[in-house]
């Protein structure tokens, strides 16, 4: 449990970083190059990956009683659970956004 949700952090802060180096290009609508095309790809990846270890992860240790029988217990953990948690709920609020959007 604890290796995913460290992984899941750390592809969710590469996704982020990785989206801030062409975030201007990609909100201009002009598209300069292929390269941004395979930097979306390369981000949606990072967020995928992070999404299916951080959505299930966060549901099993959402009761304090589960995390503690899986020693997921500290200051350090329960922060890194807090955050991943809001990362998972905004994973899933994007989707159903999307979905939204295109149904």
């Amino acid at each position: 449990m604890k290796p995913a949700q460290i992984i899941g952090f750390i592809f969710s802060v590469i996704g982020a970083w990785y989206l801030s180096l062409f975030y201007d290009d990609l909100m201009l609508g002009e598209p300069s190059s292929s390269s941004l095309g395979i930097g979306v790809a390369v981000v949606f990846s990072f967020f995928a990956v992070s999404a299916l270890l951080l959505i299930p992860t966060s549901i099993i240790l959402r009761t304090e009683k589960k995390r503690t029988k899986r020693q997921f217990t500290g200051w350090l953990w329960s922060s890194l659970f807090i955050i991943n948690a809001i990362f998972a709920a905004t994973y899933v609020l994007a989707f159903f956004l999307v979905l939204l959007r295109y149904v």
